[in-house]
């Protein structure tokens, strides 16, 4: 539903938000129904599509031009590319202790992610706080700031 560099800059408030959303009983569960399954599925889709559109009011529309400043200040810096290399590892863990259910790793996994981010500076932060309201399989926008992102990931293969 969103892809990894949205979930690894949500903040922990929105991450927990969106995951009792997520795995919060079925209110509409029929023991097999199709309808009870697509009604959920619905309300998801319409709870989430309204957090984007309350938040773009709020804050400017990021650009792939943002994304190249933010890609350039951090590659260019040995410190914060090593500090971005972490955060992809810690996202990984995150998504590991998800999967497991282990809500609390998750939450401590997302602090440290949130510290570090602190530390590649405010464009990088700015830019993620735009971002997180963006489909990259969605929106082409999305895909552009994802493959200029892909750089970065390639220093972390390293």
């Amino acid at each position: 539903m969103f892809s990894r560099l949205q979930m690894r800059h949500l903040s922990v408030k929105e991450r927990t938000y969106r995951r009792l959303l997520l795995d919060a009983p079925d209110p509409f569960e029929t023991h097999g129904d199709i309808r009870g399954h697509m009604l959920r599925a619905l309300l998801i889709a319409v709870t989430i599509a309204a957090v984007p559109v309350c938040s773009q009011a709020q804050s400017p529309r990021v650009s792939k031009a943002d994304a190249q400043k933010v890609v350039t200040i951090i590659s260019g810096d040995k410190a914060k590319t090593q500090t971005y290399c972490e955060i992809q590892k810690l996202s990984e863990q995150v998504e590991e202790a998800y999967e497991k259910n282990d809500n609390k790793m998750v939450d401590e996994l997302s602090e440290k992610i949130d510290k570090l981010e602190e530390t590649l500076g405010p464009e990088y932060v700015a830019l993620m706080d735009k971002f997180q309201d963006i489909d990259p399989e969605k929106d082409k926008l999305g895909a552009e700031i994802m493959s200029v992102f892909g750089a970065l990931d390639r220093l972390c293969t390293r």
